[in-house]
């Protein structure tokens, strides 16, 4: 369209909407806009009291001004623990039209995203290393969120969660580039690390033929330092693989010595007989009896790890050193035995327990064994969590129709500009949640009709009846179904 159009006052048409939300718990803080969220770089536009508009600049680099490429900096001073930072670009070219970056962000998102931690609204940290693979936001950590969403008992499965830019390129992005151990250890009893199927750069050990963002000696400290109980879950295709071919101290010590693993094979298809001799692409997997964590009176849990397509996934085989027990087991191979996961349980020099499950595939490739209740998925991450000590949401693993009504804590909340309630019906009939505020005036009618039974969602925009945006403070929803109350608090921030 003839090149980037100039903006009215001057500069080019490039511009950064930037959200700033406090998502951390009480004492809450403010939302952050307006001209005081400009940095160095980039000039402040506008603001609706939400969304800030930051005007961007010409690119500069140590080689001078990059052509075609704009820039903006944030006064990152403001940012403080519990801030969720939302943003996203929009350009205009001479001819008048505009675009979007990522390109549904003018129909509400997702936008790009980082958070400050940890936000100490709660004790597990999930590090997703394959960010944006798959899917905007990454295939693998779709399925986690939902895990936790199940599982896990903060509300609505509430996690902390880094996000590894750009996982494969080495650009020391890692954890392990801007964690310090104090925070790890004042905030965090689990971490779950996926890498997906990366072969390499998957938890770096800070040399030349991993990454400077030394991933392995961040966990080991943690694992070691912590004054608290500590679990360690791994999940990826390749992690054994990669670790065992950087043969370093810091890879060694966290794969065999933490987390009782030796890397056996980098392939479970290739092991079973490859593309030759019909080699087993999606294996079923067992409980070993060895760790007894995935048996249950005496039967085994099973489910798939889905080979895929157009490609083969590589599953690592593992095998335990003295430290680790089998968990998972490969299906038998002329006569031979192979595993899939290895746990660990040890005390750190302080005499805290350590619990680690090391899975040689990422999460997103469990599937279902059996067409019923309940998901595999869930199930498996319950039976984890509870060697780790973690007591989960037993009565929502199952995928059926819930067994009692219920009512969930929005997320997030504090909110603005929206936040969703999720609730439960265990059988069809009419529901209301209804918005109050502080005085007990009907704020907003949310829902009103008829339901069928199962797990239901609604969206609250901050708007009244007519369609207006009521002020900050705190809101009450209450939901009324078949001699059913329940009452929850929220929080809206302008």
């Amino acid at each position: 369209g003839g090149g980037i159009a100039a903006d009215p006052a001057g500069g080019p048409a490039v511009y950064m909407h930037v959200k700033c939300a406090y998502i951390g718990p009480a004492p809450l803080k403010p939302a952050l806009f307006g001209p005081a969220l400009a940095g160095g770089y980039g000039s402040y536009k506008s603001d609706d009291g939400v969304w800030t508009i930051i005007q961007c600049d010409t690119a500069r680099t140590a080689g001078g001004i990059q052509r075609d490429r704009y820039m903006a900096d944030l006064n990152d001073a403001l940012f403080t623990r519990g801030y969720m930072i939302e943003y996203y670009f929009t350009a205009r070219d001479v001819a008048g039209e505009e675009s979007a970056l990522p390109r549904w962000a003018r129909s509400g998102g997702p936008y790009f995203e980082f958070t400050c931690l940890p936000t100490k609204n709660s004790d597990l940290l999930y590090v997703d290393d394959f960010d944006g693979r798959g899917s905007f936001v990454g295939l693998a950590e779709l399925y986690w969120m939902a895990t936790f969403r199940h599982v896990m008992p903060m509300p609505n499965g509430n996690v902390d969660k880094y996000d590894v830019n750009a996982p494969s390129s080495g650009a020391s992005n890692g954890p392990g580039s801007r964690a310090k151990t104090k925070q790890l250890i004042d905030w965090y009893n689990i971490i779950v690390w996926d890498s997906g199927d990366l072969e390499t750069v998957t938890i770096s050990d800070g040399t030349m033929n991993s990454d400077k963002s030394n991933d392995c000696q961040m966990l080991i400290n943690w694992l070691e330092q912590s004054e608290h109980r500590c679990g360690l879950w791994v999940c990826g295709n390749d992690i054994a693989s990669d670790l065992d071919g950087l043969a370093s101290t810091p890879a060694l010590t966290l794969m065999s010595t933490w987390c009782g693993v030796d890397f056996l094979a980098t392939s479970y298809f290739d092991v079973s007989g490859g593309s030759t001799s019909y080699g087993t692409v999606t294996p079923l997997i067992t409980g070993a009896a060895d760790a007894g964590i995935f048996v249950h009176a005496g039967i085994p849990d099973k489910f798939y790890a889905y080979g895929g397509c157009p490609g083969v996934n590589r599953f690592d085989v593992l095998e335990k050193t003295v430290y680790g027990t089998y968990a998972l087991s490969y299906p038998v191979y002329n006569s031979v035995s192979r595993y899939a996961a290895i746990a660990s349980t040890q005390l750190n020099p302080g005499g805290y327990n350590v619990n680690t499950m090391w899975f040689g595939f990422s999460w997103q490739y469990v599937r279902d064994d059996k067409l019923s209740a309940p998901i595999d998925r869930f199930e498996i991450a319950r039976d984890v969590m509870n060697f780790m000590q973690v007591s989960c949401n037993v009565d929502i693993t199952q995928a059926g129709t819930p067994k009692t009504y219920r009512l969930a804590q929005n997320f997030p909340n504090p909110f603005n500009p929206s936040t969703t309630i999720r609730f439960d019906m265990k059988a069809k009939g009419p529901v209301t949640i209804r918005i109050y505020d502080v005085a007990g005036r009907l704020v907003r009618a949310l829902v009103d009709e008829v339901r069928d039974a199962g797990s239901h969602a609604a969206v609250w925009d901050g708007r009244n009846g007519t369609g207006a945006e009521v002020a900050s403070g705190i809101y009450f929803y209450k939901m009324e179904t078949a001699g059913f109350l329940a009452t929850r608090k929220l929080v809206l921030l302008r």
